[in-house]
Formats: structure tokens, C-alpha cells, sequence
């Protein structure tokens, strides 16, 4: 994922319906119904675009769900995504 640490963080903070703890440096646990859902975030390497000044941070983005019943799991993803797109064009 391509994001910086504060703009993941503030899109975590914008999920609807979910409220995150962090319960260590880069991971964050969401209570579901059932279950919860721990997202770990780890930093990689800047991607550069060769020849330009683009640069893009990158994250690896890992959930582990516990107990949440698979309907519950879609519904977390499914909000994760609508509210971490950005628009294009």
C-alpha cells in the first residue's frame, strides 16, 4: 500500500463504524461483531519513480481476524477499502 504513516493513520481514524486502539507501534486492533480484526502495518522502502521526483511511500498492510465470522470479515474489508481509495482521473 502506498501511503504515509500519517495518512494511514488518518484513514484508520475515518473507518466508519470502527474505532482503532494501538496496542503496539504499527498495530491496530478493531472490535467487530463478532470478533475483532489486528491490522499490522510495516514501513518499507520509498518507491522512486526513475528520473522524476516522485517518491511513494509503501506499507505492507496485514489483517488477522479472531473469532469474527466470515460475513463480518467482508464488511470490514469491503469499509477498509471504500475508505482507503483515493480519487483519480
Amino acid at each position: 500500500m502506498s501511503a504515509s504513516a500519517s495518512e494511514f493513520a488518518g484513514s484508520l481514524a475515518r473507518l466508519p463504524g470502527a474505532k482503532p486502539t494501538e496496542i503496539a507501534p504499527g498495530q491496530y486492533r478493531f472490535e467487530l461483531d463478532p470478533g475483532d480484526v489486528v491490522i499490522t502495518v510495516t514501513e518499507l522502502e520509498d518507491r522512486h519513480i526513475k528520473g522524476t521526483l516522485f517518491v511513494f511511500p509503501q506499507r505492507r498492510v496485514e489483517f488477522k481476524f479472531t473469532g469474527a465470522t466470515q460475513e463480518a470479515r467482508n464488511a470490514f474489508i469491503l469499509q477498509f477499502d471504500r475508505t482507503f481509495q483515493r480519487g483519480g482521473g
